[in-house]
């Protein structure tokens, strides 16, 4: 009997699709011709002529590499012996024969002819499909795995069911943990909601890493909704720009509850007015990882009949680093004066939290409101009164354009925002109230930024804007001593400001350095508001600034005694040079007392105004008092000047300079001063 040579090749077990042993074994067996099933064994031979039989035992051909054997032309099947029993047909009377082998990639042009093929020696369960394109024209090419339909549930996506073998469907292989969006059979610029909520809900489900290509993929819901789970998120593009457009009214677009980490880079939230948050994800894990938000742009970020605050970027819990960098948020808004609108908001802060390189443009809202801000930062301990919040918090280098309330808000006690640009255009309708920096909690430094404020800016209520660069506050029981930091800033301004930098202290001990900044025009550069019985003690250092001020230095709003509260201004340069204008260090009026705790000298360009009503007896060393007027108990006069000489001797020079009024002191030990007198000059 003419027996016809086969040639098997083993495969090993980096093309094992089901990851079994290297070596497991094939049997030959007999095929029937009708259903294409396995029977028998089939008896096979080591020689041509038949006399060396191979006994198959299901462990006889076990070795990898090339086995020839001989049976006899009828109808056969390679049957891989592995548990799953992946049946191959072996064709009849072809000499020489090369059996596909499992570790073989069977190449198909697009995954609609993989569904179709009915030939059962190409198409066979375990098979490795290699696509050039998932449908002609959109990409997507991948490696699919061929497997027993009853194993499955196909959902068209990553799991799709044969036609020419119902038996069998296929199987997207993922390849290093990354899912891609144009293999999921994501094509771009129609509505797939369903393909994006099975690409990232696989993504969440496998701990994979998602990438999408840079195409404009629309949705009408939302979709990413983990409210419970602890899960993962990792979406990126890597070319180009990636655009998930929002054609429907959506409260969020990806909300997780219980984030341990996420990653979202170079991907565009067009959210069209249909959504008021691109990313809302919180967690309650002290052992939670990363934030990493870069590289994207969320437009048209709006709140109209939802329940939800506008706010593209919204993450909340005790995270170690969290890091939104280099991303474009254009247009936050809402209609419900009782929400807010925040470009991006962070709350709960327990490690770093880094938020820079940032362009943020119209924050906006319903005519009075309040809570508009371009970035918010909240720290872990805002409802508890007597401790500092852990973790550090820099916000620099970004670029805000017309954000109606504040650029800045913070409630951390350790807050830098530094070498931002904040831009206010002519006309614009902002808050009465508002600030480029806003720290509620003390421990502020800003330094480094300037801020450009237009001209005919106006109150959305009506009425004019009471700006201020830069607000501190110290409202809480919070202890050591809170010291904040006010340096290097550049404000440019088309119109008159009430104030530049607002100190709110109400609570404990608090430290304000304001130095080396260059102030446009405005009416007090420094306010303090806060009675004297409500903190313990204040300490104001302001020095070394360029100033084109038209009033005063330092403002205390109420006529009260003054005695825990310490005021250096010293070496300021006015550099308005406009005849008529007075400018003053301390407020004209008023009858509040600073004792001795103060001192000024050295500002030039500037009338150094003293009137006040304080104990001259304690007046310290190192003031000198040019000119002014004084409301004190001794000799009244308006419009004179005066001078403190070696300490020992007070003079008035009148304008006339007829007569010089002096008084000495009578007991230096003592330092009490004498009576005014007269003295005519010759």
């Amino acid at each position: 009997m003419a027996l016809s040579p086969y040639t098997l090749i083993i495969g090993t077990k980096s093309d094992d699709p089901f990851n079994v042993i290297p070596n497991a074994p094939y049997e030959i067996r007999h095929r029937d011709t009708a259903t294409g099933a396995s029977l028998g064994l089939a008896n096979i031979f080591s020689d041509p002529a038949g006399l060396v039989p191979i006994t198959q035992t299901g462990a006889t051909v076990n070795d990898r590499g090339t086995v020839v054997f001989y049976a006899e032309a009828v109808p056969l099947n390679a049957e891989y012996n592995n548990g799953t029993s992946i049946v191959q047909p072996i064709d009849v009377g072809v000499s020489n024969q090369t059996l596909i082998d499992l570790g073989r990639v069977i190449p198909f042009d697009i995954l609609q002819d993989a569904i179709d093929e009915n030939n059962t020696a190409k198409i066979f369960n375990g098979a490795a499909l290699n696509l050039k394109e998932r449908t002609t024209g959109n990409g997507g090419g991948a490696m699919w795995d061929v497997v027993l339909a009853s194993s499955v549930t196909p959902n068209t996506f990553n799991i799709v069911q044969c036609v020419g073998i119902p038996t069998l469907a296929l199987v997207l292989r993922v390849q290093d943990s990354t899912i891609y969006s144009g293999s999921w059979g994501l094509v771009g610029g129609i509505d797939e909601t369903l393909g994006l909520q099975t690409f990232l809900q696989s993504m969440i489900d496998n701990n994979y890493k998602a990438t999408l290509e840079p195409k404009e993929y629309v949705t009408t819901s939302q979709l990413v909704s983990e409210l419970v789970s602890e899960r993962n998120f990792d979406l990126s593009c890597p070319i180009g720009r990636a655009v998930i457009r929002v054609d429907a009214v959506i409260n969020r677009l990806i909300e997780m509850n219980e984030c341990f980490s996420l990653r979202c880079e170079n991907v565009d939230f067009d959210l069209n007015e249909n959504c008021p948050m691109a990313i809302s994800i919180r967690t309650t894990n002290a052992n939670a990882r990363d934030v990493q938000i870069s590289f994207s742009k969320v437009t048209g970020c709006q709140q109209t009949t939802q329940s939800v605050s506008a706010t593209a970027f919204f993450v909340l819990g005790p995270y170690d680093n969290i890091n939104i960098t280099d991303n474009n948020i254009t247009s936050c808004d809402r209609v419900n004066p009782a929400l807010f609108s925040q470009a991006i908001a962070v709350f709960g802060v327990t490690g770093i939290c880094h938020i820079a390189r940032n362009r943020i443009a119209n924050v906006d809202s319903p005519s009075g409101s309040f809570d508009v801000d371009g970035v918010l930062v909240f720290g872990a301990q805002n409802g508890d009164a007597t401790q500092l919040d852990a973790g550090k918090v820099t916000i620099e280098d970004n670029d805000f354009i017309d954000c109606k309330g504040r650029f800045v808000k913070s409630q951390h006690t350790d807050t830098t925002i530094t070498n931002n640009r904040g831009t206010i255009s002519d006309n614009a309708v902002l808050i009465t109230n508002w600030r480029f920096a806003d720290f509620q909690m003390g421990n502020g430094i800003c330094t480094e930024n300037t801020c450009l404020y237009g001209s005919g800016v106006t109150a959305d209520g009506g009425g004019s804007v009471s700006p201020a660069l830069a607000r501190f506050a110290n409202n809480k029981n919070v202890a050591p001593l809170k010291a904040s930091i006010c340096s290097d800033n550049t404000l440019k301004t088309e119109t008159v400001w009430a104030q530049v930098v607002i100190s709110d202290i109400s609570n404990g001990h608090t430290s304000v350095k304001i130095q080396d900044n260059h102030f446009g025009q405005h009416n007090v550069m420094v306010l303090h508001t806060g009675d004297v019985g409500s903190f313990t003690e204040a300490y104001y250092s302001i020095h070394d600034n360029a100033i084109e001020s038209k009033v005063q230095l330092f403002d205390v709003v109420s006529d009260q005694q003054w005695f825990n509260m310490f005021v250096g201004v010293t070496d300021n340069d006015n550099i308005d040079t406009q005849t008529g204008h007075f400018r003053q260090v301390f407020p004209l009026g008023g009858t509040f007392s600073l004792e001795s705790n103060f001192v000024v000298r050295g500002n030039s360009r500037m009338i150094e105004r003293v009137e006040w009503v304080f104990n001259f007896d304690r007046l310290t060393q190192g003031n000198a008092f040019q000119h002014g007027s004084q409301l004190n108990t001794g000799r009244p006069f308006s419009g004179e000047g005066h001078t403190v000489v070696d300490g020992l001797m007070m003079s008035d020079v009148p304008a006339n300079a007829l007569a010089r009024w002096q008084r000495c002191i009578v007991d230096p030990n003592a330092s009490t001063w004498s009576t005014w007198r007269s003295v005519v000059y010759s």
